[in-house]
């Protein structure tokens, strides 16, 4: 007879998944205004370009922008066109 124990230590490890938050905000940094907030959970790390058009278009509704600043994460030219209009 065989008999197959794992032990509790090892189960509970194997099972361990990060979690990150992701925080992106839009502001007004001459005036110091956060306009917009977007938290997102995701269980592995992602790329922010998903949260880019959302940010630009909330915060263009309550002030108008006149300079775009992002990481390099956001650096291609679809995202360059979409900022521009």
């Amino acid at each position: 007879m065989i008999r197959l124990y794992v032990s509790q230590y090892y189960t509970g490890r194997t099972k361990i998944r990060k979690k990150w938050i992701k925080l992106s905000i839009g502001a007004d940094v001459l005036k110091q205004i956060i306009c917009t907030i977007k938290i997102r959970r995701v269980p592995t790390a992602r790329h922010d370009n998903i949260d880019l058009k959302p940010i630009i278009t909330r915060t263009s509704e309550t002030n108008p922008l006149s300079v775009g600043v992002a990481d390099k994460d956001h650096d291609n030219e679809e995202n360059h066109v979409f900022v521009r209009e």
